[in-house]
């Protein structure tokens, strides 16, 4: 009996912590402005698509006209421009690695290093440098661009709040 009430003690305990979570995120959401009218014209929400980050700063005011491929948002880059720097660093070792595989293989007869050994050493260098593409993509996506002509009705949240995959970040109505 005294395990089932630790049960139902840790999953009330959970869900408290749950809900304090979502309505502290809720809380951290409120616009910094009353949203414009937007005349019965199309309203895009734009949203952040993957990364999560701080927000550094809006380039386009509420009430501004923006055109297609302006900034309109830069998110901070510093976590992705580490990583970054942490990827070149393992693909630096995983070269010497694999070119020190190579020198031995070719220099002793008697399978020092196997071709296994030499593949998995080739293919840790592939890796390594489609992860460098892939974190610098994710610098690239910290500046995020209006997707077409408009005007920005709504701003979401404030500088320096945290956004992630999926919050909204402002509205735009279509010219």
């Amino acid at each position: 009996m005294k395990s089932i009430n630790k049960v139902i003690s840790v999953m009330v305990g959970a869900g408290l912590l749950f809900v304090g979570m979502n309505m502290m995120a809720d809380s951290t959401a409120t616009p910094p402005s009353k949203p414009l009218t937007n005349d019965g014209k199309s309203v895009a929400q734009i949203d952040i698509a993957a990364l999560n980050g701080g927000v550094i700063s809006y380039e386009a005011a509420l009430g501004s006209n923006i055109k297609k491929n302006d900034v309109i948002l830069k998110l901070n880059p510093a976590p992705y421009i580490a990583q970054v720097d942490v990827d070149k660093a393992k693909l630096l070792n995983d070269i010497q690695i694999y070119q020190r595989d190579i020198q031995l293989s070719q220099s002793s007869k008697d399978g020092v290093v196997s071709d296994q050994d030499l593949l998995t050493a080739k293919y840790a260098v592939f890796g390594d440098q489609a992860q460098i593409k892939l974190d610098n993509a994710y610098v690239d996506q910290c500046v995020v661009k209006a997707p077409f002509d408009g005007t920005v009705t709504n701003i979401i949240n404030y500088v320096g709040s945290g956004v992630g995959s999926g919050n909204e970040i402002m509205d735009i109505t279509a010219n």
